[in-house]
């Protein structure tokens, strides 16, 4: 209780008013790899029928039901870091592109974990793709998604599906990865489809500058601009850690039009864990 309140309480704590979290399993979690609507090699279920939350209600939900009675105004963005392994190519979650076959099954994959979350009271604030679809490796949930492919998935059917099913208030951000790369945002924005359900572009900092986000919202100015990951400072030097966590993404970020400074991750052990391959 005393530690939800030095984070997320405004008037007693530091009052995070975002949280980023995943949808399955990522490089940080106990127990392997997990998605909402896992099948035995070589089966699908394009229909969910076997879909549910049920691995988020152990631990997952009950602290962010926690840190809403702290803060009710805290908004919680989710994404996956990969979806179903049977929705990809690879049939894995690490790694691998992800079956254009499988975009309608997986727009409601969307619908139904936000409906789930609603359902344990957690309002879904906004939603994201595809963790960094230009990072695809085996050793770890990912999963490759072209940025073409994106814009048809968000345009035609993730958009849809949530606009269908009454949950068009949930923002979506497209892209979600790297500075050193501005066309992929640029080019779901460019999308007609697309851009009628994007709320604007996410960004990381592992590769690239901060301008980056500049140059995408001169190009789109009615789309906005936010800053979901950065993360790696353990073992170099504090000083310098913390010089450039204020210059780059404190004041870089909001200064480069983000409207949110989110680090990955919130809690980790004394081992940057657990760890699932990242």
């Amino acid at each position: 209780d005393q530690l939800m309140g030095k984070l997320f309480d405004p008037s007693t704590g530091i009052g995070l008013s975002l949280i980023r979290t995943p949808m399955g399993a990522t490089d940080v979690n106990v127990g392997g790899n997990y998605s909402y609507d896992d099948m035995p090699a070589g089966q699908s279920d394009a229909n969910l029928a076997n879909f549910s939350i049920a691995h988020d209600t152990a631990f997952i939900t009950p602290l962010l039901q926690q840190a809403l009675i702290v803060n009710p105004k805290l908004k919680i963005t989710a994404v996956p870091w990969s979806p179903p392994g049977w929705m990809k190519v690879s049939g894995t979650m690490n790694g691998g592109n992800i079956n254009t076959a499988y975009f309608p099954s997986l727009a409601q994959y969307f619908v139904k974990f936000v409906q789930g979350y609603q359902q344990q009271g957690i309002p879904i604030y906004a939603v994201m793709a595809q963790n960094e679809p230009l990072n695809s490796n085996s050793s770890y949930p990912t999963a490759y998604l072209a940025a073409a492919d994106e814009a048809v998935f968000i345009g035609t059917n993730l958009g849809p599906a949530l606009s269908a099913t009454g949950l068009g208030n949930v923002k979506i951000f497209g892209y979600d990865h790297n500075w050193d790369n501005t066309t992929y945002a640029e080019a779901l924005l460019a999308d007609t489809s697309a851009r009628s359900y994007l709320a604007g572009s996410a960004f990381h900092c592992y590769a690239g500058d901060v301008n980056a986000q500049f140059t995408v919202k001169n190009a789109y100015p009615n789309k906005d601009i936010w800053f979901t990951e950065c993360s790696g400072t353990v073992g170099s030097n504090f000083a310098d850690d913390l010089v450039w966590n204020a210059e780059t993404l404190l004041i870089g970020a909001t200064r480069n039009w983000g409207r949110s400074v989110s680090l990955w991750n919130l809690v980790l052990d004394q081992n940057s864990g657990p760890q699932n391959g990242g």
